[in-house]
């Protein structure tokens, strides 16, 4: 499944400009030219096999691979970051210490069981049983959990065409965050059966995750401007884990 509809090719020379984005393309035995897109929901495109995507240098924010053609996007913004900064270190310290799996972050592709898609999940978990799908230049198989937070140039593609994408792909979890200012929301997914079905966080505003039950998190802390990281480890890892009591104004 494709992101997006790329431009004709006679339109891809006729917009060619020098200030479109040209990673390094080292170990490429072929030139290859990223067209603009003129579209918001990614910056530029350009068709390449899932080998040449990985000799890929792009440093400017996202690049994903889909049926054939590489998809680069725009840099995050600051909420975007908070959200993926708090939501590492808290779901790295709690896999870590309970031997559960560990956590990566994009730029590291997983390479769809289909074969059709290489995408850069913002963060996903993989179970400890599931190590060996870690490769060195990719994941070889599914996340158990992927994570993707919504930023301007992402909402369809994050909410509505990974959704469907990673169902069919069977990623048994998928968190949808958004926290861009006067949206803040969640959104948990968890495969039964063939489908996703969205699982509501508890009357006290806590989501316990299908595949690491001890993954517990406290929706609102998502949004705020410092996430309490000593009191999301102490909700999952109990107050024997040892943190200090933290007052908070």
């Amino acid at each position: 499944m494709s992101t997006a509809v790329a431009a004709p090719s006679a339109a891809r020379e006729r917009f060619a400009a020098p200030t479109c984005p040209q990673p390094e393309t080292h170990g490429i035995a072929r030139p290859v030219i990223f067209a603009p897109s003129g579209r918001p929901d990614y910056v530029a495109s350009a068709e390449m096999s899932f080998d040449e995507f990985l000799r890929l240098d792009y440093e400017q924010g996202l690049a994903e691979w889909v049926d054939g053609e590489v998809f680069l996007y725009m840099s995050a913004k600051f909420p975007h970051q908070r959200v993926v900064t708090f939501l590492t270190t808290h779901l790295n310290m709690v896999l870590t210490y309970l031997a559960l799996g560990v956590v990566h972050n994009g730029p590291y592709a997983i390479k769809s069981p289909s074969g059709r898609a290489g995408r850069e999940p913002d963060i996903f978990l993989i179970a400890q049983a599931h190590r060996d799908r870690i490769t060195e230049n990719y994941l070889d198989g599914n996340a158990d959990v992927a994570i993707e937070v919504v930023s301007d140039d992402s909402v369809t593609r994050d909410t509505r065409v990974k959704l469907a994408e990673y169902e069919a792909a069977g990623i048994p979890e998928y968190w949808v965050i958004d926290p861009r200012p006067g949206v803040e929301t969640a959104h948990f997914y968890v495969l039964r059966g063939a489908h996703y079905a969205e699982v509501e966080p508890d009357t006290d505003g806590i989501y316990t995750s299908a595949v690491f039950p001890a993954v517990r998190l406290k929706v609102a802390w998502l949004f705020e401007e410092d996430p309490p990281l000593a009191e999301a480890l102490r909700l999952c890892l109990g107050d024997g884990f040892g943190l200090p009591a933290v007052r908070r104004p």
